[in-house]
């Protein structure tokens, strides 16, 4: 029963850093591709990095993130 429990937070722990590095990757590429583009103080807009949609999902930002590329 521990053993179940342990391996459910350990998934979900895993689940959750996955979700995480997926939005990192996603604004990181989005500032390589220059869709965000600095204002004119110099600003890079928050709200324009969670916009911008970089890839087709979420896997490819892991995978990406995770094989360096």
């Amino acid at each position: 029963m521990l053993r179940n429990l342990a391996l459910v937070v350990l998934l979900a722990a895993v689940l959750y850093l996955c979700h995480v590095v997926a939005r990192v990757e996603n604004e990181r590429y989005a500032l390589v591709l220059g869709l965000c583009k600095p204002n004119a103080v110099g600003i890079i807009e928050v709200e324009c990095l969670k916009a911008a949609e970089t890839r087709t999902s979420s896997f490819w930002h892991v995978f990406y993130a995770i094989s360096g590329s």
